[in-house]
C-alpha cells in the first residue's frame, strides 16, 4: 500500500498538482488533494489486488512461519529502499519507474511464494497418502492372516465333528464325550 501511495503522490506530482514538501493535512486547500491521492492510491491498490488475486489461489493450508516472516519483510525492505530513493532522488521518471519496478517484483515474491506453497502441501499430502497406503496394506495384511486363523479354526471344528460322529457310529459314546470334554477345556485354557 505505500508503495502505490508513492506511485500516486507521483502521478499528483507529475501533474503539477501539488507540491509534495509543502503537503499539510492542516491546510484545507491541500486536503482535497490528499483526498484525491488517497483515492487513486486505493483504485491503484484494487488492480494491484486483483492482479494478485488472478495470479493466487485460495487454500486451507497454513504455512510455516519462516514463510510468514519473509511476507511480512519483503514489503517492508521495498519501502524502505522506496523511502530512501525518495530522499536522496527527484520525482522523475525514473522515481516512477522504480515505484513501480518494486510494485512487480513483489507481485513476482507472492507468485513464487504461492507456487513454494503449492509445491508444499503437495509435498505434504503426498506423504499422508504414502502413510494412509501403507496402514491400509498392514490392515489387508491383518485381515488376511484373520481369516486364515478363522478358516484353520473351522477346518479343526470339522475334523472334530467328523471324529465325533465316527465314534457315535462306532457306538462309543464314552469316546465322543472324553473327545468333547478335552476339546472344551482346551477352548477354556485358550
Amino acid at each position: 500500500m505505500s508503495i502505490v501511495n508513492m506511485i500516486s503522490a507521483y502521478c499528483f506530482y507529475m501533474l503539477d498538482l501539488v507540491d509534495t514538501a509543502s503537503l499539510t493535512v492542516t491546510d484545507e486547500e491541500h486536503t482535497f488533494l490528499l483526498f484525491q491521492a488517497n483515492l487513486l492510491s486505493f483504485m491503484i491498490m484494487l488492480a494491484v489486488i486483483q492482479v494478485i488475486r488472478l495470479i493466487t489461489r485460495r487454500r486451507n493450508f497454513s504455512l510455516p512461519y519462516r514463510y510468514n516472516i519473509l511476507l511480512i519483510l519483503i514489503p517492508l525492505i521495498s519501502i524502505y529502499q522506496l523511502n530512501v530513493l525518495t530522499l536522496y532522488t527527484e520525482m522523475n521518471i525514473h522515481y516512477f519507474i522504480s515505484a513501480i519496478g518494486f510494485l512487480v517484483i513483489n507481485v513476482m515474491i507472492i507468485y513464487i511464494m504461492d507456487t513454494m506453497i503449492d509445491k508444499l502441501q503437495f509435498k505434504l499430502e503426498n506423504a499422508r497418502l504414502e502413510q494412509q497406503m501403507n496402514e491400509q496394506e498392514a490392515s489387508y495384511a491383518q485381515m488376511v492372516h484373520s481369516f486364515q486363523s478363522v478358516k484353520r479354526i473351522i477346518h479343526d471344528t470339522n475334523q472334530h465333528y467328523l471324529y465325533i460322529e465316527e465314534c457315535i457310529r462306532q457306538d462309543d459314546p464314552a469316546a465322543a464325550l472324553e473327545h468333547i470334554r478335552t476339546t472344551l477345556h482346551k477352548v477354556e485354557d485358550v
